[in-house]
């Protein structure tokens, strides 16, 4: 009954924590993308190729990578910069008409017209994904487009209660971007929640927390033991680590302890962004002053939420607190 009673107060706890979570101030630097969805159905083969024809029933364009990332943290009240670079295109454009729909800051988000806005289009037949199409670079950004940044960097990093490096390995994080990120942070004392890519890794030692799926946690420590690649790279990037593990659920490593957090979907429709959900959710929790294994619960509770619906998905506090009060 005592301990029952002691679990009722903490879920009661972290529901007071979710209405807190309105009004921080997060800063979001990362890879933008627009994440486009064509549904329709096809009967036929092509008369010219042996390819099937594709009669498009609806298509929809959702901000993704570090623009989800975004759009979490203001679905959940939070208030966000996003910094970022977009090509000078009409992906761009869209992109930047959708973050403005969600109040979402993009005094931070550079152009570059030598490059385009990433966009990754999906096919769907039938609820199952038949095509992506990428467009997009992942060379570096030049000189004028790091001092831009930088500069946006020395300008909000004081503001911030804490920042976020949604990283998808298309040329944003060069070497001198990511030093002065990290430096940033430290002499604020903000914390720094960070979504990696293996290949860049090793230029963020020293975040608060780093968020790598297991097939990412593999790529960085060399072994495919979630326990053992928890533990390499808590001592290869001297910081907490929190693996995903999709249906498996999500492993926490930090200081001498680590804690394992079962799947909360039963049915998981689309994984889609769910990274992006567990980022943001991460990032406002540490901004409150959460402990890393509270932050850790909602993480995973919230993607819980969004892998039971298709495409690319954000959570609300509200839907978040419905969820919490099942367990109070």
């Amino acid at each position: 009954m005592v301990k029952k009673q002691i679990e009722l107060n903490h879920t009661k706890h972290l529901i007071r924590a979710l209405h807190r979570f309105k009004g921080k101030r997060l800063g979001v630097v990362g890879d933008l993308m627009v994440d486009t969805y064509v549904w329709g159905t096809s009967t036929r083969l092509s008369p010219e190729a042996p390819a099937p024809v594709l009669l498009v029933q609806k298509n929809i364009s959702l901000p993704g990578g570090a623009a989800n990332v975004a759009s979490n943290i203001a679905s959940l009240g939070g208030r966000v910069t996003l910094l970022g670079v977009l090509g000078r295109d009409e992906a761009g454009k869209l992109l930047r008409f959708e973050l403005k729909k969600r109040s979402i800051d993009c005094a931070g988000i550079v152009e570059d017209s030598g490059r385009p806005t990433t966009q990754k289009t999906r096919i769907v037949v039938k609820m199952k994904q038949l095509m992506r199409i990428d467009n997009e670079t992942d060379a570096h950004i030049d000189r004028t487009v790091e001092n831009k940044l930088i500069s946006s960097l020395s300008k909000h990093m004081r503001e911030w209660d804490a920042v976020v490096i949604s990283d998808y390995a298309k040329g944003l994080f060069t070497k001198r971007v990511a030093e002065h990120i990290v430096a940033l942070a430290k002499k604020y004392k903000k914390p720094l929640i960070a979504d990696l890519k293996p290949k860049n890794a090793s230029l963020f030692k020293g975040v608060s927390i780093i968020l790598p799926n297991h097939k990412e946690a593999s790529a960085i420590a060399g072994t495919r033991s979630v326990l053992q690649a928890g533990q390499v790279i808590q001592k290869k990037l001297n910081c907490t680590v929190l693996i995903t593990q999709g249906a498996k659920g999500m492993t926490l490593f930090h200081e001498e302890e680590n804690a394992y957090f079962p799947a909360r979907a039963l049915k998981i429709f689309d994984v889609t962004g769910a990274g992006d959900t567990v980022t943001a959710v991460m990032a406002l929790s540490l901004a409150l002053g959460l402990s890393f294994r509270e932050a850790a619960f909602l993480s995973n509770e919230a993607a819980g939420i969004v892998v039971k619906k298709q495409g690319t998905a954000t959570v609300s506090a509200w839907k978040l607190e419905r969820k919490l009060r099942t367990y109070a």
